[in-house]
């Protein structure tokens, strides 16, 4: 009897055998069947799961396809209303001033008259005594006429008293308040404080011809503005030296 195992047709291998690495038997071999079964195996599961496949389209749809797309967001996007802006507040007029009225803030009426105006020299005292002597400074007199219909309420009046080089030596500033209509206030006096202090200052001042000037300025306050009105030259006036 033969002992090399049963042959013939009615033998069949076992199904591990029919796959290739395993028919053999040799365990190096299956190993390595293994790995290669499971390599592939993986790799299918990665082709499958993987991203789908692109399709192509056309230049024309997919123009087509973005307009579309744009056109949408836009009707999506909520109408922007502008809201209406509050009309500009009309600003009051300033109700015109009734003859003799009186405003808050003094106003320089514009129509009045300066009559009878004089610059010259005059004495004040020059010490405590009349031996001290007397100094003799420049003086600018005036009248102030209020030729318009309202009253004037404050007028503010600066004399710049100039020696013969036209050097300031002194000012003075004079207030003039409520002149009514029509009124005249005056004689309005603005002296200076420097001059000469000799007892023979005639004699100087007709000798050495000492031209002084006073200017005469018209304000809104003490502070200012100063409008010019006109300059006067200091003259000899022989009453005072009597």
């Amino acid at each position: 009897m033969n002992s090399a195992g049963p042959t013939g047709e009615g033998f069949r291998k076992p199904f591990l055998r029919r796959i290739p690495g395993f028919r053999s038997g040799k365990r190096w071999k299956m190993v390595v069947a293994v790995v290669g079964y499971l390599f592939l195996f993986f790799l299918l599961i990665g082709l499958f799961a993987g991203e789908q496949p692109t399709v192509v389209q056309p230049a024309a749809q997919v123009a087509a396809d973005n307009q579309s797309e744009q056109q949408g967001q836009v009707s999506e996007l909520p109408a922007q209303v502008e809201e209406p802006q509050p009309a500009p507040e009309p600003v009051p007029e300033r109700p015109q001033s009734e003859p003799g009225a009186s405003d808050t803030v003094p106003q320089v009426s514009a129509s009045y008259e300066i009559t009878e105006l004089k610059a010259y020299w005059t004495k004040t005292s020059r010490g405590a005594t009349a031996l001290e002597g007397v100094l003799w400074v420049p003086a600018i007199k005036m009248n102030i006429k209020n030729t318009g219909q309202q009253e004037i309420e404050k007028l503010y009046l600066k004399a710049l008293f100039l020696d013969e080089e036209g050097v300031i030596t002194d000012e003075a500033i004079e207030v003039l308040e409520s002149i009514p209509a029509g009124y005249t206030r005056g004689p309005v006096i603005l002296r200076g404080s420097v001059g000469y202090t000799s007892s023979n200052a005639i004699a100087i001042l007709t000798a050495y011809e000492k031209k002084w000037q006073v200017d005469l300025f018209e304000g809104e306050s003490y502070s200012g503005p100063w409008k010019k009105l006109r300059s006067e030259p200091v003259q000899i006036d022989s009453s005072e030296f009597r």
